[in-house]
């Protein structure tokens, strides 16, 4: 069905109406298998969603007279704020052509008002879209991202302070291996087609050679992300356990106070913060820290009318703690960093915990259910051990959740990544957008660091899944691995490493390796010589700081998969003294 579609996509430039599929050449073929194998979406590799959207918002735009546009702009200035940086966006239009085409299609009426998947007041479905730019699919939607940058005053998702430092490698391309592999096969079947007279390109299929059009070794592994320095990590962690200890119960007492004085008086929350709390308590902790509104997000109609904070505004307000609620998103990412930084779960495992039900009455374990399928699909319930700041910080997210509970003010518990709305008591979905959105507030709350090219640390679970793996490896060349054994109440290094293996899936495990092994060549130390000869082959130099790093870690995290090299702990003594051993097994095959 994939390939049916992608040869349908592609009609009009292979010229299928006239010569059909027997005459498509080897090299057309090929190009067609580099497609898939570039996108790690099927809505790009098969389908050419951006590029078709782009190409035709693009056209639309330019229907759009300045004078229309002008006065389009006038009567709803939304349609030119809040434009989100280009790092999360599905088009490659620029800021201008943004505009006009959110005019055009404002124009059109092809704006949906209200859709609690998005959090924006406005989007343009999928439906309405796909019709105008494919036609005879089998799978007429073809599978793509809702645009955000065509979305319409946010509600509650934040616009970050600055780009976002890629989490994602861009040296490997993008499908993995077995699915490619799949692709290879089906495409090959059609050769079978030829055997009942349907005309195919039996020759072309026959001298295709994908091993050379497409190296297996440039193909995606596995958990191909980007390993945050460990510097980051641990300034994220610091940050948002002071967050937790030192803020967390004041954020929550306020905002109990303040929910809970609004249903008793028929008030909005934000009334009853700028009329004064009654509870003298809360009243001096919010003036403690700063906060003298609930939310600094433009809502109403301000936002209408297109007025609201500019991004250089918000941030320093966020960070004096001015809104109740944006501060409380804050707590929300400090909750999740802390949670998903010890505990290592996938963010599905995560975003769907029950608040009041994921840590046992020992209080002693986290409760989820696995995120890959059991027996008959069935996912199966884990419990694994969690250290207690990590309990300490879900505690103040159930001691909400009960609290209003107790006073009536909601009728069951949330999964515990779904924060309170703006609007009030009512909660978000959990989803893994909003779960991003909460590191996000975090993040920009800390002023988490900037790269050299201005970008943010945006952290995402992913990343922070191979904390304990990475801290272990780079601890014990780089540095101490004491605090980290503190942390966790291991007093054993062998003991650490197995509550590593146990919470860090394989393939993470081996890519934590194999950026070690590659800073360890490019540092020069002595646990690495063995694998320089071998480096050394491969690439021709054994300059390794010239080498790109990204093609540098491939190349050994597919020595570690091949099994011709191992990397692991040698344990020294009883007090718990290792070293990192190298070990190359075999050269002839993976040079």
């Amino acid at each position: 069905m994939d390939w049916i579609d992608y040869f349908l996509v592609r009609a009009d430039e292979l010229n299928l109406s006239t010569s059909g599929l027997a005459c498509l050449s080897r090299d057309e073929l090929a190009a067609a298998l580099f497609t898939i194998a570039a996108a790690c979406r099927k809505s790009e590799s098969i389908y050419d969603f951006s590029a078709r959207l782009s190409a035709y918002l693009r056209i639309l735009g330019r229907e759009i007279s300045a004078t229309d546009l002008r006065e389009l702009v006038k009567k709803f200035p939304f349609l030119a704020c809040d434009i989100p940086h280009s790092d999360v966006r599905v088009t490659d239009l620029a800021e201008e052509e943004i505009v006009r085409a959110r005019a055009a299609l404002w124009r059109q009426g092809m704006y949906t008002n209200r859709s609690r998947s998005t959090e924006y007041e406005w989007h343009v479905p999928l439906t309405l879209l796909t019709p105008r730019l494919y036609s005879g699919m089998l799978r007429p939607r073809g599978g793509g991202r809702l645009p955000v940058e065509l979305h319409l005053v946010p509600d509650d998702r934040l616009s970050r302070e600055y780009q976002g430092v890629p989490v994602r490698n861009v040296s490997s391309i993008g499908i993995d291996k077995s699915n490619f592999r799949q692709y290879v096969r089906s495409l090959r079947e059609l050769g079978l087609l030829h055997s009942v007279g349907l005309p195919v390109p039996i020759t072309s299929l026959r001298t295709l050679d994908t091993e050379l059009t497409v190296p297996m070794s440039s193909l995606r592994g596995v958990g191909r992300f980007k390993t945050a320095p460990p510097d980051i990590v641990f300034f994220a962690l610091r940050s948002a356990i002071e967050f937790v200890l030192t803020k967390g119960d004041k954020i929550i007492d306020v905002f109990l106070s303040t929910v809970k004085e609004a249903g008793d008086r028929g008030l909005a929350p934000g009334a009853v913060l700028t009329g004064g709390l009654g509870n003298s308590e809360a009243a001096a902790t919010a003036k403690d820290l700063g906060i003298c509104r609930w939310t600094i997000r433009y809502t109403g109609a301000a936002r209408e009318r297109g007025r609201g904070l500019s991004r250089s505004d918000y941030h320093p307000q966020l960070r004096a703690n001015v809104g109740l609620w944006d501060l409380l998103r804050v707590l929300y990412g400090a909750v999740q960093l802390v949670v998903g930084a010890v505990m290592a779960r996938r963010v599905s495992e995560l975003v769907h915990l029950r608040a009041l039900s994921c840590i046992d009455v020992s209080r002693t374990y986290l409760l989820f259910h696995n995120a890959k399928s059991g027996v008959m699909g069935n996912r199966q319930e884990l419990a694994r051990p969690i250290p207690p700041i990590a309990v300490r910080a879900i505690g103040l997210i159930q001691r909400l959740q009960q609290s209003l509970l107790d006073a009536g003010l909601i009728d069951g518990q949330h999964p515990l990544t779904a924060h309170p709305t703006s609007r009030g008591i009512s909660f978000a979905r959990a989803s893994g957008e909003t779960f991003g959105d909460n590191l996000d507030y975090f993040f920009d709350y800390i002023e988490m660091p900037l790269d050299d090219s201005g970008c943010r640390y945006y952290l995402r679970q992913h990343q922070l899944r191979r904390f304990f793996a990475m801290t272990f490896f780079w601890s014990n060349s780089f540095g101490g691995m004491d605090t980290l054994r503190e942390f966790l109440g291991h007093t054993d290094a062998t003991h650490l490493y197995h509550y590593i293996t146990e919470s860090t899936p394989g393939e993470v495990l081996r890519s934590v390796k194999a950026e070690w092994a590659a800073e360890a060549l490019r540092t020069q130390l002595s646990a690495a010589d063995s694998l320089a000869d071998l480096v050394e082959e491969h690439f021709g130099t054994r300059q390794f700081r010239l080498l790109d790093t990204e093609d540098l870690t491939e190349y050994i995290d597919n020595l570690l998969e091949a099994g011709g090299v191992q990397i692991e702990p040698e344990f020294l003594d009883t007090r718990g003294a290792y070293r990192i051993a190298v070990r190359v097994l075999s050269t002839g095959h993976y040079a």
